[in-house]
C-alpha cells in the first residue's frame, strides 16, 4: 500500500511566492460553489458567509473570538440595545469598530479599535448583509451578530468553519484556523516588506 507523509501544517503555503493564493482561491471556490445552490435558500447564504468569514480574515485577521462578538446593527434599528461594530461612513468606507476591553490582550488600554476596511470588499459585504444574511438570520431577525448559524444565533464554532474549508477547498494544508490565517498574513507581510516591523 502507498504511503501517504502528512503534511506540516502551513510549510507549503508559507514556502510560497503569494502565501495568500489559497485563501483567494478557496474564497472563490466558496462562491462558485454557493452560485450552484438554490438562489435564496439557506445552503447558498452559508457559502457566502463563510466566503466573507475568510475574506474579511485575510483584511483584517482578527481572533476567532473576536470574529464571533463582531455585531452588525442596521442604521435603521435605532431601538437596538447593541452597539454595531461594523459601520458604513458617509464616504461610503466600511469600518469595523471594537470598544475598548472587547479585544483580547488589550492591556487594558482605554482605546477602540477602528480600522477600515479595503474597498474591495464593499460589493461582498453590502450583498452579504442585503441578500444572504437576512436569510440566516430569518428565525431570529433580532440577532445582532454579523456570522451567524442557520438559527440566527451566535456562530460559536467557527474553528470549524476554517477546517471544513481547508478540507474542500485548501489542498495546500492538512487544517486550517483564524489563528493560522494571522500567521500567514504576518508571514506574507513580512515576506513582501521586510524589516518593516514594530519590535
Amino acid at each position: 500500500f502507498p504511503v501517504t507523509i502528512p503534511k506540516v501544517p502551513l510549510t507549503t503555503i508559507l514556502k510560497m511566492d503569494d502565501s495568500l493564493a489559497p485563501l483567494k482561491r478557496a474564497i472563490q471556490k466558496l462562491d462558485e460553489s454557493a452560485a450552484i445552490r438554490q438562489t435564496g435558500g439557506s445552503i447558498q447564504a452559508t457559502y457566502k458567509r463563510d466566503a466573507l468569514l475568510l475574506a474579511l480574515s485575510i483584511s483584517n485577521p482578527l481572533r476567532l473570538r473576536t470574529l464571533t462578538i463582531t455585531k452588525y446593527i442596521a442604521p435603521d434599528n435605532y431601538d437596538s440595545e447593541h452597539q454595531t461594530n461594523l459601520y458604513k461612513t458617509e464616504d461610503g468606507r466600511w469600518r469595523l469598530r471594537f470598544f475598548a476591553g472587547d479585544m483580547k490582550n488589550d492591556g487594558g488600554k482605554p482605546e477602540d479599535y477602528d480600522v477600515a476596511l479595503p474597498r474591495k470588499l464593499n460589493q461582498r459585504l453590502e450583498e452579504y448583509l442585503e441578500i444572504y444574511r437576512p436569510v440566516l438570520v430569518k428565525k431570529n431577525p433580532d440577532c445582532p451578530w454579523l456570522f451567524t448559524s442557520l438559527l440566527g444565533d451566535q456562530l460559536k464554532k467557527a474553528d470549524n468553519i476554517f477546517r471544513c474549508i481547508a478540507k474542500n477547498y485548501i489542498p495546500e494544508v492538512t487544517r486550517l484556523g483564524p489563528h493560522a490565517v494571522r500567521h500567514i498574513m504576518a508571514t506574507d507581510f513580512l515576506k513582501k516588506n521586510p524589516g518593516k516591523f514594530v519590535a
